[in-house]
């Protein structure tokens, strides 16, 4: 595993000569598939949830859903939720809304006065899944430890390339319309805007050091140096 990722301008970035990422091995199965077989060879689920037909728009289901790249028995854990779907918790009047800022970019405001514990709004990630970075076993022998750390960037990028190729249309907007600092690391566009907008979901860990992290289209937006003066309130059931 990359103990660190590159971040700011690093010289000599990108996918190094010599190297391509791994293709993932994918097997469809129905949606509501939990038991496998053989988890060892499918160590990872792609797994839309709650799960929904295909062709599904937000018109119709309005709440949405998420992408998620998770173990088997995350999978379980979601699925064997009291309760899951519920409907989301909403606010009686929109309270924010997403607009140009005067720093640069997009940021979410208030539209209302709020008080202390006033639900501000309510979401599903556009997508969760681990934000481990691994080395890459493809590599060839003579790289240094710059040029795998670069191909582990790549391999990521390849990861999220699976998940992101799953999204609605105006999902793949909303994520793409995130801002990206990490243009010039070596991380692709997709893992660039991961690694900038994403942070954790404390309701499922594989264990204490296999934490996942989520992507929002609102919430992915606040400026994460203000982070402690809003609560944060995952929910399993929903």
């Amino acid at each position: 595993m990359l103990p660190k990722a590159a971040y700011g301008v690093v010289k000599g970035a990108g996918k190094p000569e010599g190297f391509e990422p791994n293709e993932y091995k994918v097997r469809l199965v129905p949606g509501e598939t939990t038991d496998f077989d053989h988890e060892d060879a499918y160590n990872i689920t792609v797994t839309c949830q709650p799960s929904v037909l295909f062709g599904m728009t937000f018109a119709q289901h309005p709440d949405r859903w998420t992408e998620c790249m998770v173990t088997p028995a995350i999978k379980r854990e979601i699925l064997s939720t009291p309760g899951y779907p519920k409907p989301l918790n909403r606010p009686p009047v929109k309270r924010q809304h997403i607009a140009q800022s005067s720093h640069g970019g997009l940021g979410v405001f208030a539209t209302v006065d709020l008080k202390v514990g006033d639900l501000i709004f309510s979401e599903r990630a556009i997508m969760i899944l681990s934000p481990k970075i691994y080395m890459p076993s493809n590599f060839p022998a003579h790289f240094t430890t710059f040029q795998m750390q670069q191909a582990a960037l790549c391999q990521k990028e390849k990861q999220i390339e699976l998940v992101f190729g799953r999204l609605y249309t105006e999902h793949k907007k909303a994520y793409m319309a995130l801002w990206n600092s990490h243009k010039e690391d070596g991380s692709g566009p997709l893992l660039g805007i991961f690694r900038t907008n994403a942070f954790r979901v404390e309701c499922y860990e594989d264990d204490e050091q296999d934490a996942y992290v989520g992507v929002w289209n609102e919430a992915s937006r606040f400026n994460h140096r203000k982070v402690y003066s809003l609560t944060q309130t995952p929910t399993t059931d929903r």
